[in-house]
This record gives structure tokens, sequence and C-alpha cells, in this order.
């Protein structure tokens, strides 16, 4: 059976079964978070054809870095985006706007683009081995100064980990947050994932040793899940049909928190699973739109980075994560993150998205090109941190300057071919 008609049926039926459950379990529990049910069956109808038309384009087998990405994409949020636009009767403005620079990046990674490394970076080539040995060793040093500075906030308990993060705040200020927050976890991230795509059993294990301490030292929990969430991506590629496996993992996984709150009597596992990491997101890319349709853009005057806020003034009193909070959820401590497409919207409205669809879509193709002398399998898993945070809780901007990965780019740049990495990727 054709894969496209296949990949099809998978996406109507994920969008079919995510409908059914936010009508019927996530919006009657969780309706004080700002759902409010108004199901408009044209919309529906819609929603269907714009996934049989995507899952038509989008490529049905796994040949290039941006063909996962893409397919990831889709899924979180715009996916459940349509989801929340029929059931919601939501703006077709906005849902089409989305629909609409995704196609813009979907048409940028299909394209040939000329692209060339960095003049000034090529002069300083460094192949895998010789990188992997550089970032063993900066991580093992950065180990020795957690141990010295925080050897007194040693903690193993997840559940005590806001408890000591509170004790930390004041000793992670400058570099010092930078190094923790951001450098490092890509750092050992590329470490981990190399271990798993060329099998250095030895390796993982320190990798897996580096994490458990970081979050010791610093009780912060994307040191414990990190090494999860790349497992998760290695055996999903390991797979035949890695995109088929992902929709129906994910009707899977929403079936079985319903069925364990249904027989737990709990509605732990639908908050966890369905409604804060499918539902949240896609949900505050509306809040972002109806906020900021009514009210003044920012145009990027919230970044210490780029200096806009020097020409122009900021014009709001919070971050925009708080704002959000503080008009939909009465209450500024709660941080509404997002992801490029409400940023983007609150940036600059349309032209905000479509200035970030375009840059996605060069990092794409930009990946696409070192996956002709690196392993692609190794390129996808070590990006997935990046892509989830970029679609679904943190500024474009942000991941880059802040988040590493202009880092992680400028490390890809400088990496040499690797023919034994393609013969690794070909086995």
């Amino acid at each position: 059976m054709n894969l496209k008609f296949i990949n099809s049926l998978l996406y109507i039926g994920l969008y079919s079964f995510s409908l059914y459950v936010f009508t019927n379990f996530i919006c009657p529990v969780y309706s004080y978070e700002g759902y409010n049910l108004y199901m408009n069956y044209g919309k529906m109808l819609t929603s269907i054809f714009v996934i049989i038309f995507i899952s038509l384009i989008l490529p049905s087998k796994i040949k290039k870095v941006s063909d996962f990405l893409l397919h990831i994409h889709f899924i979180f949020p715009i996916l459940f985006m349509l989801v929340l636009y029929s059931a919601e009767n939501l703006s077709s403005y906005y849902m089409f706007m989305t629909i609409f620079c995704f196609l813009i990046i979907y048409a940028l990674v299909s394209i040939r683009l000329p692209f060339r490394d960095i003049r000034i970076i090529r002069i300083i080539k460094i192949n895998m081995k010789w990188l992997i040995r550089i970032i063993f060793l900066l991580s093992f040093a950065f180990l020795i100064i957690l141990i010295v500075t925080h050897k007194q906030y040693f903690n193993l308990d997840i559940t005590k980990v806001y408890m000591y993060r509170f004790l930390l705040i004041e000793m992670e200020e400058g570099w010092m947050a930078y190094l923790i927050h951001s450098i490092f976890p890509i750092l050992l991230s590329f470490l981990y994932t190399y271990s798993l795509v060329y099998k250095k059993i030895f390796l993982l294990i320190i990798a897996l040793v580096f994490f458990v301490l970081n979050f010791a030292f610093t009780s912060h929990k994307q040191y414990l899940f990190l090494p999860f969430f790349i497992l998760g991506v290695f055996l999903i590629l390991k797979s035949r049909f890695p995109i088929q496996r992902i929709i129906t993992g994910l009707i899977l996984l929403i079936a079985f928190a319903v069925f364990i709150d249904y027989l737990w009597l709990e509605v732990w596992a639908k908050a966890l699973i369905i409604n804060r990491f499918l539902f949240v997101p896609a949900q505050l890319n509306f809040f972002y739109y109806d906020f900021f349709s009514q009210n003044p853009k920012t145009f990027w005057t919230d970044s210490k980075w780029l200096l806009i806020g020097k020409i122009i003034d900021y014009p709001y009193s919070l971050p925009l994560p708080m704002v959000i909070g503080n008009a939909y959820f009465n209450d500024p401590k709660i941080i509404a993150n997002t992801g490029w497409i409400g940023s983007g919207y609150a940036h600059a409205g349309f032209f905000g998205m479509m200035i970030y669809a375009i840059v996605i879509g060069f990092i794409f193709k930009f990946l696409d090109y070192k996956a002709k002398i690196l392993n692609k399998n190794f390129i996808i898993i070590s990006f997935s941190p990046f892509i989830i945070s970029l679609l679904l809780s943190i500024d474009l901007k942000t991941v880059f300057l802040s988040n590493g990965l202009f880092v992680y780019m400028i490390m890809l740049t400088m990496l040499k071919p690797d023919k034994g990495a393609m013969e690794n990727e070909n086995n």
C-alpha cells in the first residue's frame, strides 16, 4: 500500500481521536485554562482537507534531515492547532497564516540552494573524533567546577528540584547560567548522541554519568530528561517506518493516558501527557494571536542581544510569556512560553511569522547540506532538542542566541567530512 496514503489515514486518525479526546476529556476538565467548546463542522472538514493535502506533499520516507523535521513540525503543534481550530471555532486567518508559513519552510527545503560553509570557519576544520574529545574534556572540566562551587547543593531527589533551584538563583547568573542552561546540555547531548549512533558503549556510560551528576549539582531536570528523549528519537529512527511509528505511538499514548486515568479515577496522565504536552502549546499560539492582534507588537525589542530595544521602546512592563500569563490566567507568575509561531506573531504579526519561517527553512536546508558529509541520523538526533523547543516552548531568537543553536551550527560547520559516518549510516 502507498506510504503517502497510509500517512494520510494515520494523520486523520490522530486528528479525529485527538478531537474526540479534547471534546470529551480535556475541555470539560480544563475549561479554567481557557478552553471553550464551540464545535464548527465546517472547520472540521477544512482541517481534514488540510491534513490530507499536507500529508500527500510531505515525503513518505526519511531520505533527508528535513524530511523528518517537517513531519515533526506538522504534528507539533500544527495538527493539534487544527484540533482546537475545529473544536473551539478559532481564527481561520491565523490558522491559514500558520499553514502558509509551514509551506514556506517546505518550499525552502525543497528547492536547491548553493550552501557553503562560512569562509572563516572553513579554515578551522576538525574531524568528529577530535571534536568529541574536546567536548569530553570541556564537560569534565565543567563538572569539576560544579563540584567545587555547588557541592553543598548536591541533590538526586527530583521532588526537591525547585527548592534547590531557589537556593541556587544567586549563584547561577551571567556566564554560569548561560553555561548551565544552554551550552553544556548541548555539549552533553552531542556526546551522548555520538555514543549512541556510533555504538561507543563506554562513552555512552560516561555521558550518562555526566548527565546525572550535572542534574545532581544543578537540580535542572533537563539533564535527566534529555538522555531519555534522545534515546527515544534514536530508537524511532532505527525503525523501518519512523513517521508511521511516531503517529501511531501518539495515538496509543493518548489512549493510554485516558485509560490510566479511567482505571485509577485520576487526571494526572491526561494533565501531563495530553493537555500539557499536546494541547497547551497549541492553545498558547492562539492566545498570542488573540492578544497581539489587539495590542502593540514588540518588534524584537525584548532581546538584549539584538539591541533593537535601544531604538524602539519595549511596550510592556513584563516579559512576553508573563504578559500572556497575566492576560489569560490572571497571574503574571505563569510563564506562558510558546514556540516560533506565536512568538513570531507577537513580534511583527504575519510578517514576523514569515521571517521566522524563512529562517527555519534555511536552518533545515543547512542541516540537509551537512548530512551529505555527516551521518544523517546523527544530525537529526543531535538537533532534536532544538526542534522541540522551537516548535513548542521557546522563541526562535532565544533558541538561536541563548539556548545554544548558534554554537551547535558552528560545531557542525567546523566538522570535516566523515567517511566512517557515511558507511555507518548505510548499514
